[in-house]
């Protein structure tokens, strides 16, 4: 995790499991003195900010879905109903992801 942090730009990778406070001290004054940390951590902030989150996610993960259907021959019919099983020619497991998926996409999911 810390590689990332310091490949993006935002923090300092102190490459160790446990960091003597004198070096944590340090990485901590860079960061609030550098200039470039804080550009970086903004421009991030402004992409998670453009980005559709969750929305995008149920969306690749029912399109997959839809596909893997699709490519048995259930109709959209079946796939809404949850009526495609393994005995019916679906991928095996579909009707548990299929389930999960409209969890997820009903408004009462936690």
């Amino acid at each position: 995790m810390t590689a990332r942090v310091a490949w993006s730009g935002t923090g300092i990778n102190l490459r160790t499991n446990r960091a003597k406070p004198e070096d944590v001290a340090k990485a901590v004054r860079k960061v609030l003195v550098d200039p470039s940390y804080q550009q970086h951590a903004q421009r991030i902030g402004k992409a998670i900010e453009g980005s559709r989150g969750l929305d995008a996610l149920l969306d690749l993960l029912e399109d997959a879905a839809r596909a893997d259907h699709q490519a048995v021959g259930c109709s959209d019919e079946q796939v809404i109903r949850s009526t495609c099983s393994p005995i019916n020619g679906c991928p095996s497991g579909s009707r548990a992801r299929m389930e999960y998926l409209s969890q997820l996409s009903s408004p009462t999911f936690p």
